[in-house]
């Protein structure tokens, strides 16, 4: 039986005329897989652990394409939901997977450069101010908001994507997806470890921080999966902020978010995971592609528009709602009473009428 569904494949244009074409968030990815294999084959030589990789990153291509080819020939809720976050779901994957080529171009971690550029910034280390003032209370606060980190993408994107802020969810991913894989290639370029990785060298005495259960909790879920390379910029701090940049777009909750960001930014250095300087290279970041994507997507939407046709654009109400609008290629069409016709949903989505297969 037909009925009126929603189609999520990030399209923007005129009607369904794009319906399964890829998007920049897709050709990021597949850039982001090819980046990784030609330094794997320029670095990497020949050994079992540089062909396992190359296979993982093919394997990563074929699931992307899967991903895509059922969502466009069998559009419904499920295939929607995939096609949606097929990428976020793979970041933790991602990153674990930076961290065991850690080394692939350069063998040694560059902490000492950060820790002198740290101090010509600052005059001092931004860990010892905050650590000095530490204690099990502050402590404890400081864990929890340092795992709020988790959280944020889930909390937020998952708001937007049941409010069907299309638009919004499409530029948020696109942005996300940008933070960390620049981040990731960073790392790989550049790895620098942290206070907590480079003890013996640094040039201050790390306080023990001891806290309760919050506190264990969250150190065994750092030294499980860090990155012992994965520090400058701080990704955390860049996604955040990426995160409390769309909250305030859209209006979901700003201040509860801004709180959050600014908790998580501070634990990181008194945690003793990053250095100062990561913590604002991670924010200019995460500020850089949160400004970008909005301008990418709608270049992109611009470009597969069909002359003389009407494009679609999402716009944001007072209230973060998502209100569409239709801007004709020259003049701007009128349904006879000289006000603007509405479209279907745009910045990533369209309304179809289609057999739901799921």
């Amino acid at each position: 039986m037909n009925r009126t569904m929603e189609r999520g494949d990030f399209l923007a244009g005129a009607g369904s005329r794009r319906a399964g074409l890829l998007e920049p968030s897709d050709f990021l990815f597949f850039f982001y897989l090819a980046a990784i294999v030609f330094l794997l084959v320029l670095f990497g030589g020949r050994g079992r652990a540089t062909l396992l990789h190359l296979g993982v990153h093919l394997g990563l291509l074929a699931l992307a394409l899967v991903v895509l080819t059922v969502y466009r020939r069998r559009p419904g809720r499920v295939s929607l939901f995939f096609r949606v976050w097929y990428i976020p779901i793979l970041y933790v994957f991602l990153f674990e997977e930076v961290g065991q080529m850690i080394h692939l171009v350069r063998p040694a971690l560059l902490d000492a450069w950060v820790l002198h550029f740290e101090v010509r910034l600052f005059g001092g280390y931004p860990t010892v101010w905050l650590q000095s003032l530490s204690g099990p209370w502050l402590t404890e606060i400081m864990s929890l908001f340092y795992m709020s980190y988790y959280g944020l993408i889930p909390i937020l994107g998952l708001s937007l994507y049941f409010r069907r802020d299309w638009a919004v969810l499409n530029d948020f991913i696109l942005a996300t997806n940008a933070t960390f894989f620049f981040c990731f290639l960073h790392y790989l370029l550049m790895p620098v470890g942290g206070p907590v990785f480079f003890i013996q060298a640094l040039p201050f005495e790390l306080v023990s921080l001891r806290g309760g259960p919050l506190t264990s909790f969250e150190q065994w879920l750092f030294f499980g999966g860090a990155v012992r390379g994965g520090a400058f910029p701080s990704s955390h701090v860049a996604v955040a902020v990426v995160v409390l940049c769309t909250a305030i777009r859209c209006g979901l909750s700003p201040p509860a978010f801004a709180v959050t960001v600014t908790g998580l930014a501070i634990s990181t250095v008194y945690n003793g995971y990053h250095y100062g300087i990561d913590v604002i290279y991670g924010a200019v970041i995460g500020l850089v592609f949160f400004c970008l994507s909005p301008l990418l997507n709608d270049l992109w939407n611009r470009g597969l528009s069909v002359p003389g046709e009407p494009l679609v654009r999402g716009t944001h109400s007072r209230r973060g709602g998502l209100s569409l609008e239709v801007e004709a290629e020259a003049e701007s069409p009128t349904s006879g009473t000289g006000k603007r016709q509405e479209a279907p949903p745009s910045g990533g989505f369209d309304e179809v009428v289609a057999e739901d297969p799921f």
